[in-house]
């Protein structure tokens, strides 16, 4: 009966809608469970999320002038190209890219002149268009051309740099930031962020931005026979109050935030021996309420990208094998040393930074640099979580699905003959109850969902 229910729904409503196979390996990581697309790109690049699209920067040679410029597109969950590329500034021929941020639907991009030149910004929409031209956010006299990061949130826009001349306010400051809206208006005057104390210098490592408007900030303080020591920094939602502390004992430099509801605001550091990644717990303050604690078994921890539930995914950038680790909100390991790129393609790869989107698509890319005297191909991986009863591999469940689904349950074979990149994972696909199989008993769930939504 349950059987001739779905064979009647087939006939009724696919009409010769299946789908072909759709082009894609599939990858099952442990209890995570993701479609993986892999495709040849023309540049290696930075990505950040922006909604259901990953924005992708990269750098751009000109032989015949020996510069470099940086350019953008955007790519959605499929590979596809929805804005196509641009250039960041097509006035400057010759810069470094420092920070990149996507906040209430703006674009921005953070730079600077190559070798002590001034540090500009400038802002695009969701369609790629630029708001305006380049704008300053600090000048030579003002900023060091290496020390600069950006960082959004909470409707704000955060430039932080570090300043070759020490500024006369007391106490001497050298870690400075300014604050802009989403559209470019700016909200704040220069503001400290680190004070200045000889022998010792100050750098930027990362910011996180509270709902109320408060600035939190995480940077490395080197020099002197201590190396290097973390501290934080926390500005009020008004600008009118920063105060200073450190959170880790010396030789401990940082890494980066996490935050969960159910833990709150950590903070990742990591020795210079042995190698490792260390996890402190602070306060909404930003003050450490706990030692360092063990968290991951390297320290080449190449980008972070995090959940609205506060889980979190590491990539790690080891040669060779570009990986992945997986946390949940309170910081346990749910699945890890994932590679996200295909061995037998990449003999040497390198690379691994990634975007999670909220709904946990997640962009990577890496280069291939097995050609010697050649710069290799470069590739990009997207890992799509899979939906139940997606029998075709696209990220949904619709009218496509139902005849494969048809098919999986009475031969698999020749589901597998028709769709080889879902071969390994036919069990993950089609268990709408839940019990890790492909069973009669994942028919009523099946129409169900199609009819009445996952």
């Amino acid at each position: 009966m349950r059987f001739s229910l779905l064979l009647l729904v087939s006939m009724l409503v696919s009409m010769s809608l299946a789908g072909g196979p759709y082009p894609a390996d599939l990858l099952t990581v442990g209890p995570l469970r993701y479609s993986r697309i892999q495709f040849p790109v023309p540049h290696a690049g930075t990505r950040i999320p922006c909604g259901d699209r990953a924005v992708w920067s990269y750098l751009v040679g000109d032989e015949s002038t020996w510069t470099h410029s940086y350019r953008f597109r955007e790519i959605d969950r499929d590979g596809n190209d929805v804005i196509p590329e641009r250039a960041i500034d097509e006035f400057r021929p010759n810069y470094n890219l420092h920070g990149r941020a996507c906040v209430d639907g703006m674009r921005w991009f953070v730079w600077s002149e190559s070798f002590d030149g001034d540090v500009y910004a400038r802002i695009f929409d969701s369609f790629g268009d630029p708001l305006g031209p380049a704008f300053t956010v600090a000048d030579q006299q003002d900023a060091r051309w290496d020390l600069v990061t950006l960082a959004s949130g909470a409707g704000r826009v955060v430039v932080t740099f570090y300043r070759d001349r020490e500024p006369t306010s007391v106490p001497p400051t050298d870690l400075v930031m300014r604050v802009y809206s989403p559209t470019g208006t700016l909200l704040s005057p220069l503001l400290p962020v680190a004070n200045h104390q000889a022998p010792y210098w100050n750098e930027p490592a990362d910011t996180v931005i509270r709902d109320d408007g408060a600035i939190i900030q995480v940077f490395v303080r080197f020099g002197g026979a201590e190396g290097c020591q973390t501290f934080t920094s926390i500005t009020s939602p008004g600008f009118d109050h920063v105060s200073q502390s450190p959170i880790t004992g010396a030789g401990l430099a940082a890494g980066g935030f996490l935050y969960s509801a159910e833990v709150g605001l950590r903070a990742l550091v990591a020795p210079v021996s042995p190698p490792s990644i260390l996890v402190v717990p602070l306060s909404s303050t930003g003050q450490a309420v706990g030692p360092p604690q063990p968290f991951l078994s390297t320290n080449r921890m190449s980008s972070i990208s995090e959940a609205p539930d506060g889980s979190a995914v590491i990539s790690v950038s080891d040669t060779n094998r570009p990986r992945a680790f997986w946390f949940d909100p309170f910081d346990q390991l749910t699945v890890g040393d994932v590679d996200v790129t295909r061995p037998t393609d990449a003999p040497r790869r390198v690379g691994g930074r990634l975007a999670m989107s909220d709904e946990g698509v997640i962009w990577t890319g890496f280069a291939d640099t097995s050609s010697l005297g050649e710069p290799g191909q470069k590739h990009m991986t997207i890992l799509r979580p899979i939906v139940p009863g997606d029998m075709t591999g696209d990220g949904r469940l619709d009218n496509f699905d139902i005849d494969p689904f048809v098919l999986a349950l009475v031969d698999r074979d020749a589901y597998a003959a028709v769709y080889p990149q879902n071969a390994n994972i036919i069990d993950a696909l089609g268990d709408m109850d839940g019990d890790g199989l492909l069973t009669n008993f994942d028919i009523d769930p099946f129409v169900d969902a199609l009819v009445n939504g996952p």
